[in-house]
Protein backbone atom coordinates (compact mmCIF):
# COMPACT_ATOMS: atom_id res chain seq x y z
CA UNK A 1 0.00 0.00 0.00
CA UNK A 2 1.59 3.02 -0.82
CA UNK A 3 1.13 6.24 1.41
CA UNK A 4 1.27 9.91 -0.12
CA UNK A 5 3.63 11.98 1.10
CA UNK A 6 3.11 15.21 3.55
CA UNK A 7 2.53 18.33 2.12
CA UNK A 8 3.20 20.96 4.60
CA UNK A 9 3.21 24.19 2.27
CA UNK A 10 -0.39 23.25 0.38
CA UNK A 11 -2.07 23.49 4.37
CA UNK A 12 0.02 27.30 4.44
CA UNK A 13 -3.18 28.65 3.05
CA UNK A 14 -5.72 27.55 5.49
CA UNK A 15 -3.95 28.65 8.44
CA UNK A 16 -3.61 31.98 6.66
CA UNK A 17 -7.81 31.96 6.49
CA UNK A 18 -8.16 30.62 10.18
CA UNK A 19 -5.91 33.18 11.75
CA UNK A 20 -7.61 35.93 9.03
CA UNK A 21 -10.84 34.61 10.20
CA UNK A 22 -9.86 34.48 14.30
CA UNK A 23 -8.12 38.17 13.68
CA UNK A 24 -11.69 39.62 12.34
CA UNK A 25 -14.11 37.60 15.23
CA UNK A 26 -11.69 39.14 17.93
CA UNK A 27 -12.16 42.36 16.14
CA UNK A 28 -15.56 42.69 15.73
CA UNK A 29 -15.78 41.26 19.44
CA UNK A 30 -14.12 44.70 19.97
CA UNK A 31 -15.95 47.10 18.17
CA UNK A 32 -19.37 45.25 19.37
CA UNK A 33 -18.36 45.43 23.00
CA UNK A 34 -16.98 48.94 23.15
CA UNK A 35 -19.97 49.55 21.15
CA UNK A 36 -22.17 48.11 24.40
CA UNK A 37 -19.99 49.85 26.83
CA UNK A 38 -20.76 52.71 24.76
CA UNK A 39 -24.36 52.41 24.94
CA UNK A 40 -24.88 51.30 28.77
CA UNK A 41 -23.05 54.60 29.46
CA UNK A 42 -25.57 56.56 27.40
CA UNK A 43 -28.09 54.28 29.07
CA UNK A 44 -26.74 55.08 32.52
CA UNK A 45 -26.44 58.79 31.58
CA UNK A 46 -30.05 58.98 30.57
CA UNK A 47 -31.79 57.15 33.88
CA UNK A 48 -29.32 59.77 35.84
CA UNK A 49 -30.89 62.53 34.06
CA UNK A 50 -34.07 61.01 34.60
CA UNK A 51 -33.79 60.26 37.83
CA UNK A 52 -32.67 63.99 38.55
CA UNK A 53 -35.80 65.04 36.64
CA UNK A 54 -37.77 63.42 38.19
CA UNK A 55 -36.43 64.77 41.28
CA UNK A 56 -36.48 68.40 40.41
CA UNK A 57 -40.17 67.27 39.25
CA UNK A 58 -41.17 65.88 42.40
CA UNK A 59 -39.59 68.79 43.79
CA UNK A 60 -41.65 71.66 41.63
CA UNK A 61 -45.25 69.48 42.33
CA UNK A 62 -44.89 70.22 46.16
CA UNK A 63 -43.97 73.81 45.62
CA UNK A 64 -46.96 73.91 42.78
CA UNK A 65 -48.81 71.93 45.20
CA UNK A 66 -48.10 74.26 48.23
CA UNK A 67 -48.66 77.55 45.37
CA UNK A 68 -52.05 76.54 44.59
CA UNK A 69 -53.10 75.69 47.92
CA UNK A 70 -52.09 79.40 49.27
CA UNK A 71 -53.89 80.66 45.55
CA UNK A 72 -56.84 78.94 46.38
CA UNK A 73 -56.89 80.22 49.94
CA UNK A 74 -56.19 83.84 48.37
CA UNK A 75 -59.42 83.10 46.03
CA UNK A 76 -61.62 82.09 48.89
CA UNK A 77 -61.03 84.91 50.72
CA UNK A 78 -61.16 87.32 47.82
CA UNK A 79 -64.59 85.66 46.94
CA UNK A 80 -65.65 86.40 50.62
CA UNK A 81 -64.93 89.82 50.28
CA UNK A 82 -66.39 90.48 46.93
CA UNK A 83 -69.43 88.73 48.57
CA UNK A 84 -69.53 91.45 51.64
CA UNK A 85 -68.44 93.93 48.80
CA UNK A 86 -71.72 93.28 47.09
CA UNK A 87 -73.89 93.19 50.00
CA UNK A 88 -72.12 96.58 51.34
CA UNK A 89 -72.06 97.87 48.11
CA UNK A 90 -76.26 96.90 47.60
CA UNK A 91 -76.83 98.44 50.96
CA UNK A 92 -74.77 101.47 49.82
CA UNK A 93 -76.94 101.83 47.01
CA UNK A 94 -80.32 101.42 49.20
CA UNK A 95 -79.07 103.54 51.69
CA UNK A 96 -78.20 106.58 48.52
CA UNK A 97 -81.18 106.10 47.27
CA UNK A 98 -83.04 106.58 50.81
CA UNK A 99 -80.99 109.63 51.22
CA UNK A 100 -81.56 111.19 47.50
CA UNK A 101 -84.92 111.01 48.35
CA UNK A 102 -84.54 112.68 51.58
CA UNK A 103 -82.97 114.95 49.92
CA UNK A 104 -85.47 116.05 47.44
CA UNK A 105 -88.03 116.05 50.09
CA UNK A 106 -85.87 118.50 51.96
CA UNK A 107 -85.27 120.21 48.91
CA UNK A 108 -89.21 120.50 48.37
CA UNK A 109 -90.03 121.16 51.49
CA UNK A 110 -87.13 123.96 51.66
CA UNK A 111 -88.83 125.90 48.70
CA UNK A 112 -92.02 125.12 50.15
CA UNK A 113 -90.71 126.88 53.48
CA UNK A 114 -89.07 130.28 51.60
CA UNK A 115 -92.35 130.76 49.53
CA UNK A 116 -93.69 131.15 52.91
CA UNK A 117 -91.19 133.22 54.67
CA UNK A 118 -91.66 134.97 51.52
CA UNK A 119 -95.28 136.21 51.65
CA UNK A 120 -94.46 136.51 55.81
CA UNK A 121 -91.48 139.37 54.76
CA UNK A 122 -93.81 140.89 52.74
CA UNK A 123 -96.58 141.43 55.01
CA UNK A 124 -94.37 142.20 57.49
CA UNK A 125 -92.85 145.15 55.54
CA UNK A 126 -96.38 146.43 54.57
CA UNK A 127 -97.60 146.57 58.30
CA UNK A 128 -93.87 148.12 59.30
CA UNK A 129 -95.03 151.49 58.76
CA UNK A 130 -98.36 151.05 60.51
CA UNK A 131 -96.62 149.92 63.45
CA UNK A 132 -95.91 152.35 66.97
CA UNK A 133 -92.39 154.01 67.25
CA UNK A 134 -91.78 151.69 70.42
CA UNK A 135 -92.51 148.36 68.34
CA UNK A 136 -90.38 149.62 64.99
CA UNK A 137 -86.95 150.31 67.26
CA UNK A 138 -87.59 147.04 68.76
CA UNK A 139 -87.85 144.91 65.77
CA UNK A 140 -85.99 146.91 63.10
CA UNK A 141 -82.28 144.89 64.15
CA UNK A 142 -84.24 142.33 62.79
CA UNK A 143 -85.94 143.43 59.44
CA UNK A 144 -82.00 145.23 59.04
CA UNK A 145 -81.06 141.28 59.55
CA UNK A 146 -83.35 139.99 56.65
CA UNK A 147 -82.63 142.70 54.99
CA UNK A 148 -78.62 141.57 54.92
CA UNK A 149 -78.56 139.18 52.59
CA UNK A 150 -77.67 139.29 48.89
CA UNK A 151 -76.86 137.36 46.03
CA UNK A 152 -74.02 136.01 46.72
CA UNK A 153 -74.70 135.69 50.26
CA UNK A 154 -78.23 135.17 50.54
CA UNK A 155 -79.69 134.80 54.43
CA UNK A 156 -79.64 130.57 54.98
CA UNK A 157 -83.69 129.20 55.62
CA UNK A 158 -82.81 128.99 58.99
CA UNK A 159 -81.68 132.42 59.76
CA UNK A 160 -84.83 133.79 57.97
CA UNK A 161 -86.97 131.19 60.12
CA UNK A 162 -85.44 132.31 63.73
CA UNK A 163 -85.49 136.41 62.43
CA UNK A 164 -89.37 135.90 61.34
CA UNK A 165 -90.41 134.08 64.62
CA UNK A 166 -88.14 136.51 66.78
CA UNK A 167 -90.40 139.41 64.89
CA UNK A 168 -93.41 138.00 65.43
CA UNK A 169 -92.37 137.37 69.23
CA UNK A 170 -92.20 141.16 69.47
CA UNK A 171 -95.63 141.91 68.06
CA UNK A 172 -97.35 139.84 70.11
CA UNK A 173 -95.22 140.70 72.86
CA UNK A 174 -96.13 144.04 72.70
CA UNK A 175 -99.74 143.32 71.25
CA UNK A 176 -100.32 141.79 75.24
CA UNK A 177 -98.82 144.10 77.15
CA UNK A 178 -98.98 148.03 78.13
CA UNK A 179 -96.05 150.05 77.07
CA UNK A 180 -94.84 153.49 78.24
CA UNK A 181 -92.60 155.79 75.91
CA UNK A 182 -92.18 159.06 74.95
CA UNK A 183 -92.31 161.05 71.64
CA UNK A 184 -91.67 164.17 70.71
CA UNK A 185 -95.12 166.61 69.24
CA UNK A 186 -95.17 169.51 67.83
CA UNK A 187 -96.53 172.36 69.71
CA UNK A 188 -98.20 176.13 68.19
CA UNK A 189 -94.70 177.94 68.12
CA UNK A 190 -92.91 175.28 65.81
CA UNK A 191 -90.87 173.72 67.98
CA UNK A 192 -91.66 170.16 70.26
CA UNK A 193 -93.00 169.24 73.33
CA UNK A 194 -92.17 165.82 74.92
CA UNK A 195 -95.49 163.91 75.68
CA UNK A 196 -95.71 160.78 77.25
CA UNK A 197 -97.33 158.07 75.77
CA UNK A 198 -99.22 154.88 77.07
CA UNK A 199 -99.48 151.85 74.47
CA UNK A 200 -102.09 149.17 75.01
CA UNK A 201 -100.71 147.06 72.86
CA UNK A 202 -101.63 147.38 69.15
CA UNK A 203 -105.16 148.72 70.13
CA UNK A 204 -104.40 152.44 70.80
CA UNK A 205 -102.34 154.69 73.45
CA UNK A 206 -103.05 157.72 75.37
CA UNK A 207 -100.90 161.02 75.42
CA UNK A 208 -100.19 163.99 77.86
CA UNK A 209 -97.96 166.65 77.93
CA UNK A 210 -97.40 167.26 81.57
CA UNK A 211 -96.73 170.88 81.21
CA UNK A 212 -99.64 171.85 79.79
CA UNK A 213 -102.52 169.14 80.31
CA UNK A 214 -103.27 168.22 76.75
CA UNK A 215 -104.16 164.45 76.30
CA UNK A 216 -104.54 162.95 73.01
CA UNK A 217 -105.50 159.01 71.98
CA UNK A 218 -103.96 157.56 69.57
CA UNK A 219 -105.23 154.82 67.37
CA UNK A 220 -104.13 152.43 64.52
CA UNK A 221 -105.45 153.43 60.54
CA UNK A 222 -104.54 152.24 57.41
CA UNK A 223 -102.16 155.32 57.23
CA UNK A 224 -100.09 154.86 60.60
CA UNK A 225 -101.23 156.15 63.96
CA UNK A 226 -103.22 159.20 64.17
CA UNK A 227 -103.49 161.56 67.61
CA UNK A 228 -106.70 162.85 68.44
CA UNK A 229 -106.68 165.72 70.94
CA UNK A 230 -109.22 164.79 74.02
CA UNK A 231 -110.08 168.14 75.36
CA UNK A 232 -109.85 169.28 78.86
CA UNK A 233 -108.80 165.11 79.19
CA UNK A 234 -105.22 165.86 80.14
CA UNK A 235 -105.67 165.31 84.19
CA UNK A 236 -106.98 162.01 83.36
CA UNK A 237 -104.65 160.86 81.14
CA UNK A 238 -101.95 162.39 83.97
CA UNK A 239 -103.65 160.32 86.45
CA UNK A 240 -103.99 156.92 84.53
CA UNK A 241 -100.10 157.21 83.61
CA UNK A 242 -99.54 157.90 87.02
CA UNK A 243 -101.36 154.89 88.26
CA UNK A 244 -99.36 152.55 85.96
CA UNK A 245 -95.59 153.95 87.32
CA UNK A 246 -97.02 153.50 90.80
CA UNK A 247 -96.87 156.95 91.96
CA UNK A 248 -100.46 157.11 92.51
CA UNK A 249 -102.37 154.82 94.29
CA UNK A 250 -104.92 152.52 92.13
CA UNK A 251 -108.38 154.03 90.99
CA UNK A 252 -111.12 153.94 88.02
CA UNK A 253 -110.41 156.83 85.38
CA UNK A 254 -112.53 156.75 82.81
CA UNK A 255 -111.68 157.64 79.48
CA UNK A 256 -113.08 157.66 75.94
CA UNK A 257 -111.82 154.51 73.54
CA UNK A 258 -111.93 153.86 69.95
CA UNK A 259 -110.82 150.28 68.58
CA UNK A 260 -110.74 149.79 65.33
CA UNK A 261 -109.54 147.34 62.90
CA UNK A 262 -106.62 148.10 60.48
CA UNK A 263 -106.23 146.00 56.84
CA UNK A 264 -103.69 147.24 54.83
Amino acid sequence: MHTPAWRPLSAIPLIVVYLVTVLCVAVADTDTADAWKTKTNEWLKLEQRLAADSRDWLSEKETLEASRTVLEHEQAKLKERLESNELAGALFRKRRMELEAELATQKEAKGQLNEGLDEIEARLGQLYTLWPPPLQERISPLVARLRAGTEDNPVTVSERTQTVISILSAIDQFNNTVTLTHHLRPNEGGGEVDVQVLYWGLAMGYGVDAARNRAWTLNPSDDGWVWSELAGAGPRVRELLEIYERTRSPALVQLPARLQEVNP
